[in-house]
């Protein structure tokens, strides 16, 4: 008989503790943590308690650690990675990080998350921009329908890579594509799918090289909620 092929991959289960009662869904109000954040978790709290026995690691090594490891989640570089406290802080530093002009236009979808709406509305009176939201043709948006909303004033296009409300997945290869014949910048929230689907930032943005015109902003995963922003 033949012995039965051993495997080295992980045993994610062990990796999270146990609901017991309940099959819980809500992961995006309130991601449970796997066991080895909530031990990072704690030993973070025992530095606050104790400051002098900070590391110097935790200023510089731990988040260029971080950074590597969300490059190999993405596909990405690790420079090319920025660590803030969620994707609404993501956004609201391209917002305020780029050199707007009068008459320029950002398009995001109709019943899309706050957020973008948040950070992209006040522009319209602090740099003159426009802020055009895209509706659906049928039932659900997609990247067809921002592809026919763009014009040649169309700065920034951002959208969830997928939806909150309806789960809808953009093809975010395709309107990337089309962003960068146009001159334009595409934004992709992907708060509802990053870690849970595989991700590849430079195919996300049409090209085989690196996407120097689209921007990924990941929510903070698996991190205490008074750490937590979209």
């Amino acid at each position: 008989m033949t012995a039965a092929p051993s495997s080295t991959a992980a045993d994610w289960r062990q990796e999270w503790f146990e609901f017991e009662e309940a099959t819980y869904l809500d992961t995006a109000a309130q991601s449970a943590m796997p066991k080895v954040a909530v031990r990072a978790a704690l030993a973070a709290i025992e530095w606050k308690k104790f400051p002098q026995r900070m590391p110097d690691s935790a200023y510089e090594e731990i988040p260029t650690r971080v950074r590597a490891s969300l490059a190999r989640l993405l596909a990405a570089r690790p420079e090319e990675i920025a660590l803030t406290t969620g994707a609404s802080t993501g956004m609201a530093a391209v917002a305020y990080g780029l050199d707007w002009k009068p008459g320029q236009e950002i398009l995001t979808g109709k019943a899309e998350f706050p957020a973008q709406f948040s950070t992209w509305k006040p522009l319209e009176e602090r740099e003159g921009v426009k802020l055009r939201v895209v509706a659906p043709r049928e039932r659900f948006l997609t990247a067809e329908d921002f592809i026919a909303a763009l014009t040649p004033q169309t700065r920034l296009v951002s959208a969830s890579l997928v939806r909150f409300d309806d789960a809808s997945l953009l093809d975010s290869a395709r309107l990337a594509a089309a962003c960068h014949a146009q001159g334009a910048l595409l934004l992709l929230d992907a708060s509802q799918c990053c870690g849970a689907m595989p991700m590849n930032v430079a195919l996300s943005a049409g090209r085989s090289g690196r996407p120097k015109d689209t921007l990924l902003a990941p929510a903070v995963m698996f991190t205490p909620n008074s750490w937590r922003s979209r």
